[in-house]
């Protein structure tokens, strides 16, 4: 069939609504191409802000474990949680100089630094009690026998007043 020959079944009587339908497909198409743009936009701004909230959250397990926050950039990107972050840590924080504490048997009791103990009871042991009496403390200054002496009953060491 040749293009100038009449067709009823090509015959239009609304001219107006095959432009309307050709404008209808290019305002489809711009709002589609925008929508296109903004979902990449938001997918753009989506990743930076995860990306920061995972950098941030990580900085702060390694800050909380006592280990500098450079160290984040050496954990993988999947790890993201705070427990994922402490087993790498554990696993991989020799590498750091991270020391591991030793794990102990179960039903032993952990080892105990009694040196502050130490120190406690023998300060108890040697001190005296504080007397608010003051004829006391008058009868102390007045038998002083030197400066030295003085300045321990008054301030609590030989050298007196500590100067801030």
């Amino acid at each position: 069939m040749s293009n100038y020959e009449w067709n009823d079944e090509n015959d239009t009587d609304d001219d107006d609504q095959s432009t309307s339908d050709g404008n209808g497909m290019k305002d489809l198409r711009k709002a589609f191409n925008s929508l296109k743009k903004q979902h990449k936009e938001l997918q753009d701004n989506y990743g930076k802000v995860a990306k920061s909230s995972r950098d941030r959250n990580v900085k702060d397990v390694l800050a909380k474990l006592g280990m500098q926050e450079k160290i984040s950039a050496f954990i993988p990107d999947d790890v993201t949680s705070e427990e994922g972050v402490t087993e790498w840590v554990t696993e991989y924080g020799d590498l750091f100089g991270v020391v591991q504490p030793k794990v102990e048997a179960e039903g032993a009791a952990p080892a105990v630094d009694l040196s502050a103990l130490n120190r406690i009871s023998q300060t108890q042991a040697g001190g005296q009690t504080h007397s608010a009496d003051a004829s006391q403390v008058d009868a102390q200054i007045a038998g002083a026998q030197s400066v030295a002496e003085l300045n321990r009953i008054l301030f609590g060491n030989a050298d007196g007043p500590q100067a801030f």
